[in-house]
């Protein structure tokens, strides 16, 4: 677990800036690998830092799964933006109720 706050705040500046470069990102998830097409990073009801965005199955090239999943950051042990992009996905709502604890970035923000 990703206890540190040093290495959340880390983690959160990484996947900011692969949001703002519409960048897939690969990490380690509580021991399991995770590709991710990012879309915000927002802070849940606990105050805790979450990322939300589409994964990807873990080969190259494979399309994304429907649906938005959402990670605790203090649960990412790595992650990295990879040289691949992503087109925004039409479903995802700036506006949606899970993000009315706050938003820290979002590709809504990075037009």
């Amino acid at each position: 677990m990703n206890a540190d706050p040093m290495e959340t705040e880390g983690a959160a500046q990484t996947l900011c800036d692969a949001i703002t470069a519409r960048r897939v990102v690969a990490m380690t998830y509580a021991g399991r690998p995770v590709r991710m097409a990012p879309h915000a990073v927002f802070r849940s009801s606990g105050g805790q830092l979450l990322v939300t965005g589409t994964d990807f199955p873990p080969s190259s090239g494979a399309p994304a799964r429907p649906g938005f999943r959402s990670y605790d950051l203090r649960n990412i042990q790595t992650v990295q933006a990879t040289g691949e992009g992503f087109d925004v996905d039409a479903g995802f709502d700036p506006g949606a109720h899970r993000f009315r604890f706050g938003v820290v970035c979002s590709v809504a923000d990075a037009r």
